[in-house]
């Protein structure tokens, strides 16, 4: 990786840590990294602040095949999970990124509502590759998370 890519995901790093601290650190739009899971950031849904971040899903083989978005509530409960089972739009397989996030079950763009308010889930960067036994991993994933009422 060269020198400026490092540097570009040092900043982001940083300001996904600085962006989960304090109480006036709550914007409307955020951007969620992985590999830099682990450190919430908070977004503004409403009058109410969440942290939202990335659950990790790794396979039997270390790799990370599947991340849920997720956006905490009370009790720990994810705002962000339907009330049905199967694939839902905070959730993110690397199989399904193969062809890149235009051609995903969901797009590049995922819109959810929550609590009367329009949550938009934007791909910014993919980045995936073949893993054992045909199945793909997680090598990047950049999102953007906006809250709008």
């Amino acid at each position: 990786m060269s020198a400026m890519k490092h540097l570009a995901w040092a900043v982001v790093a940083a300001g996904v840590a600085m962006a989960g601290q304090g109480a006036e650190a709550c914007p409307a739009v955020v951007k969620v990294v992985y590999p830099a899971v682990g450190t919430p950031v908070r977004l503004k849904v409403g009058k109410a602040c969440y942290p939202v971040d990335l659950e990790l899903d790794a396979n039997t083989e270390g790799t990370v095949a599947n991340l849920v978005l997720t956006m905490q509530g009370r009790g720990g409960r994810n705002l962000l999970e339907g009330q049905w089972h199967g694939y839902q739009r905070s959730d993110f397989a690397a199989s399904d990124f193969a062809q890149g996030a235009a051609q995903s079950d969901y797009g590049a763009v995922r819109v959810m509502r929550l609590k009367g308010d329009r949550v938009t889930i934007r791909t910014v960067a993919v980045e995936v590759v073949p893993a054992v036994g045909g199945t793909w991993a997680f090598k990047r994933l950049v999102l953007t998370v906006r809250a709008k009422g």
